[in-house]
């Protein structure tokens, strides 16, 4: 309860990240904030959607279809058609009986000659008309059909666990990012006290030497130390800046926001310790990159059934039902007016009979395309299982070594002290003073540097050992 309502007031402070506070940001509340704003995510989230789309837009397909037409024609000209001028003459019995009756009783048959180049011209219909109707069409039977909505469910399942990698794979950046900015945080405390001493140092040393204890050779040596560390101070500084803003990227949020850090490595450390009772054996077969690969071998699988279900016939049916009027002028909406119906069903049956060898052709890339995603899901359960082993193994190595970086620091920092010590005393060099100061510096940033490789190591262990059973 605690971290909700501290999760809302973050986000409270980010929508108003102009003010000049820092907002406060713990390592559970980065991880947080990125699952509700990582870029990476969103766009998961919405493939996720989509497929979920793609697979009820497949479905529909083979439900029930109606649609509703209508028309209105205009005839400026009715168009004419043209015949033979005898295409309509009298049929052979009939001019065979009026000659045969001209001839018996001797009447003359007044026909004008006949001219075979002549034509009749027709026209048919009315200059206004309008047509109105709705047409229904069901699928009865298709193979294809039957396999494209199991491929899109299977389709929609992919992207799901694709969207849980990217869970992982998120949270692994926001972590690794988090643990950059702490080990740039130390690294400028370490800086900033160093350069605080070294000053204090070169003073000190000027006024040794006004005293006649050291030479001018010590005092322009400690303000070359002391130079040279606030430079290193400054670039350090401007390093946890461009991690603050990496930070922020990573989690999604603007990289311009203030922020401060509530967690220190050493915390994180200690719960990154309880880490080895996670490890043990692993199913690399619940791993998501494992898991979203088999659902694309099962996609090319799907593929192959698709080409071959292509042979199948396809039956669908139709009923339509429509009306038209007919009007020499325009009186379309005259409910006096007469309308004439036209109402039919029937069945239509496609089926491919010969397309000169392509569905074959398409079958043999569909089958190559399904041990390709044989190959790669092979490829991807040994990685996984590789990546378990090595993660587990860097992560040992990682904590074995910290006790060594710590016991350096302890010995560098004692070193420093006792030859300041006898550098006040006028016993020690500025050049002993520098070296001891660099040894301790370089202790200090190898205990960071073992410290945030500890870290990443958890990270990476973490990401290695999530399956979609957890």
């Amino acid at each position: 309860m605690t971290l909700r309502i501290t999760f809302i007031v973050v986000l409270g402070l980010i929508a108003s990240h102009k003010t000049t506070a820092q907002t406060p940001i713990s390592f559970e509340m980065a991880q947080q904030l990125a699952l509700e704003n990582s870029y990476a995510l969103k766009v998961a989230h919405l493939n996720e959607a989509e497929a979920s789309s793609t697979m009820k837009k497949t479905l529909a397909t083979g439900l029930p279809h109606v649609s509703a037409n209508a028309d209105y024609t205009n005839y400026i000209d009715i168009p004419t058609q043209v015949a033979p001028g005898d295409a309509f003459g009298f049929p052979d019995y009939l001019t065979n009986f009026f000659l045969d009756l001209s001839e018996n009783t001797g009447v003359l048959i007044d026909a004008p000659n006949i001219d075979p180049n002549a034509i009749s011209e027709f026209q048919f219909g009315t200059p206004q008309s309008a047509t109105f109707g709705i047409t229904a069409t069901q699928l009865i039977f298709s193979g294809s059909y039957v396999v494209g909505v199991q491929a899109a469910k299977v389709y929609e399942e992919a992207r799901r666990v694709t969207t849980l990698k990217t869970v992982v794979e998120v949270t692994q950046s926001v972590s690794s990012a988090y643990y950059t900015a702490l080990a740039a945080l130390e690294n400028e405390a370490n800086l900033r006290k160093a350069s605080v001493l070294m000053e204090e140092t070169a003073k000190e040393t000027q006024v040794l030497a006004e005293a006649g204890f050291l030479e001018q050779l010590d005092v322009d040596m400690a303000d070359l130390a002391s130079i040279t560390l606030q430079n290193q101070l400054e670039n350090a500084t401007l390093q946890k800046k461009l991690t603050h803003s990496l930070l922020l990227y990573q989690i999604g949020l603007p990289v311009d926001i203030d922020i401060s850090l509530t967690d220190n490595m050493t915390t994180l450390i200690e719960q990154s310790a309880l880490t080895p009772s996670i490890v043990g054996d692993l199913d690399v077969s619940e791993v998501p990159a494992v898991v979203e690969q088999q659902y694309f071998y099962e996609l090319a699988e799907w593929k192959v059934k698709e080409t071959k279900a292509r042979s199948l016939p396809q039956i669908s049916g139709f009923y339509t039902n429509s009306q038209n009027a007919q009007r020499d002028v325009f009186d379309i909406f005259n409910t006096s007016g007469k309308w004439y119906p036209t109402q039919l069903w029937g069945v239509q049956i496609s089926m491919p009979v010969f397309g000169s060898f392509e569905g074959k052709h398409l079958r043999d890339v569909a089958s190559i395309q399904a041990l390709k995603a044989q190959t790669a899901l092979d490829a991807t359960t040994e990685a996984a299982t590789l990546e378990h082993y090595a993660a587990n193994a860097e992560f040992v190595r990682a904590a074995s070594s910290i006790s060594e970086a710590e016991q350096n620091m302890l010995l560098a920092t004692r070193i420093f002290e006792r030859v300041s010590i006898g550098h006040k005393e006028g016993l020690k060099s500025s050049f002993d003073l520098t070296q001891a100061q660099n040894q301790l510096l370089s202790s200090e940033g190898n205990l960071v540097g073992t410290r945030l490789q500890m870290l990443y190591a958890h990270a990476r262990l973490i990401a290695a050992t999530t399956t979609t059973q957890k």
